[in-house]
């Protein structure tokens, strides 16, 4: 089982993220990375906000599947402001690929 990730945005912050395991990521209120292995890590194919039950990420988790992504990564976040805030950030610095 993967622990933590981190993955860092164009402003070098650091966020945290957890391994789902499993669709419970569907429901989560965050930041949604999609990745494929990179060597030792891990390579960004996409990133997604999501607001919990609306699952806007699910489309866009289809899309990366097609980019060689496997893995769902969350870093949860409930606050929107701050969750499209660490999106942008994220997106701007590991320059995904959709």
């Amino acid at each position: 089982m993967i622990g933590v990730v981190n993955f860092c945005g164009s402003s070098g912050r650091s966020y945290g993220f957890q391994s789902a395991c499993s669709d419970a990521w569907l429901e989560e209120s965050g930041v949604i990375l999609f990745a494929a292995p990179d060597g030792p890590g891990w390579r960004a194919i996409c990133v997604a906000e999501q607001g919990g039950a609306d699952r806007s990420a699910v489309s866009r988790w289809k899309q990366a599947r097609r980019f060689g992504a496997t893995s769902v990564f969350v870093h949860r976040q409930p606050n929107g402001p701050q969750r499209q805030a660490g999106a942008r950030d994220l997106s701007t610095g590991l320059d995904p690929v959709c």
